[in-house]
């Protein structure tokens, strides 16, 4: 587990780890394999698909006041069918994840400056 979002560097910290080594990197069938992305050709990659993930598209619109997107498939699955209320704010996990926001227009989201439950509770209580 890596500390921040800065993807090539959490890459590059995993790398001086395990360098020599064949890692196991099981993921979701539609993973965007940003770590691996960064390791490729430095290190052998074992990139095995153990679950599928795929949009909801039946489900009602929140009246939420903050909504909480964790994936860019989690973006598109609720804009592509409901729009952003007025009252509410989003917060973005992962800089791929804002930028889908950024996709319909959404600006004013926050994005923890790190992955984890613990900074998800900080920025909900900062917003």
């Amino acid at each position: 587990v890596g500390q921040g979002s800065d993807l090539e560097k959490i890459a590059n910290d995993f790398l001086e780890l395990v360098a020599g080594q064949k890692v196991l990197f099981p993921r979701a069938q539609n993973s965007m394999r940003s770590i691996q992305k960064h390791l490729e050709g430095k290190l052998d990659i074992e990139d095995v698909v153990v679950y599928a993930n795929k949009p909801k598209t039946d489900f009602a619109s929140s009246d939420a006041d903050l909504l909480v997107f964790t994936s860019p498939m989690n973006v598109h699955a609720y804009f592509d069918k409901y729009p952003l209320q007025a009252h509410q704010q989003t917060i973005a996990i992962g800089k791929s994840t804002a930028v889908a926001l950024e996709k319909y227009n959404i600006y004013n989201y926050r994005l923890p400056y790190a992955f984890g439950e613990k900074k998800l509770v900080e920025v909900c209580y900062g917003m």
